[in-house]
């Protein structure tokens, strides 16, 4: 019957299928989990493409895997400050200056925020009082996941050929807070080729990862391309394995 639901793109009655089955005894154990977050992805992608605004779908299929498996170990650091409240879905680390993030990251975090993910942004969320270390430390620490947004460099600059080197730090403060954890997770979006210090974790890359971000999230998913790449990012972070690959553009 699900099957069959979503062919049709009835994705509001394929999750009340769903969560009837989720209420019988062991009804989650019975649930394919894959199934499950693609098509609460799905219908709430669709929802936004209708001018609805449902971001329990996708709050939902972030914590399924939570809920049928224990993640009380890898919830929080304890090496987080105590003064630390907060706690992010995401961890957001772009390649850009902490005063001049370029819009294209602003829309990316924005896109996240609307379909119900808590999202921190390189410094935004340092308290007052501590050292830069210290606060995006903290703040990493607070995040269950990471993902890691790397634009294409401008050659005919110098300056501007490689990523910085405060970048390069925090891609290895987020590789050490992945090494503490067992189900952290990390996926990376790139406009160029990886530097090598940044392999590891699965990638969606091409020509238009991150201009594809725009200012009105409809027109986004109005394209196929800009579509698809949302999909898999919520895709990594929901499910904790690779999806397929999103297409490479030349």
């Amino acid at each position: 019957m699900i099957s069959t639901q979503v062919k049709l793109g009835d994705y509001d009655g394929s999750i009340l299928a769903f969560n009837l089955i989720a209420c019988l005894p062991d009804g989650r154990q019975k649930l394919e989990v894959t199934e499950y977050i693609e098509v609460h992805i799905e219908g709430c992608l669709q929802a936004f493409e209708q001018g609805e605004y449902d971001v329990a779908k996708v709050k939902n299929a972030l914590q399924f895997t939570d809920k049928i498996t224990d993640f009380s170990d890898d919830r929080r650091d304890e090496t987080a400050s105590e003064d630390m409240h907060e706690e992010f879905d995401v961890f957001l680390l772009c390649d850009d200056n902490d005063d001049k993030l370029t819009d294209h990251y602003r829309y990316l975090r924005d896109y996240l925020q609307l379909l119900g993910i808590s999202v921190t942004i390189n410094s935004t969320d340092v308290r007052p009082g501590l050292t830069l270390l210290k606060g995006v430390t903290d703040a990493m620490n607070a995040s269950k996941d990471f993902v890691i947004a790397l634009k294409d460099r401008n050659p005919s600059a110098l300056k501007d050929r490689n990523p910085s080197r405060e970048f390069e730090q925090r891609v290895a403060m987020v590789q050490e807070v992945l090494k503490r954890r067992a189900r952290s997770y990390c996926v990376v979006l790139s406009s160029c080729e990886l530097p090598v210090w940044l392999t590891g974790s699965p990638v969606i890359i091409g020509d238009d990862v991150i201009s594809m971000f725009c200012e009105d999230i409809r027109q986004m998913l109005g394209n196929p391309r800009g579509l698809e790449i949302l999909k898999q990012i919520l895709l990594h972070l929901c499910q904790k394995k690779q999806p397929t690959d999103a297409k490479r553009h030349p």
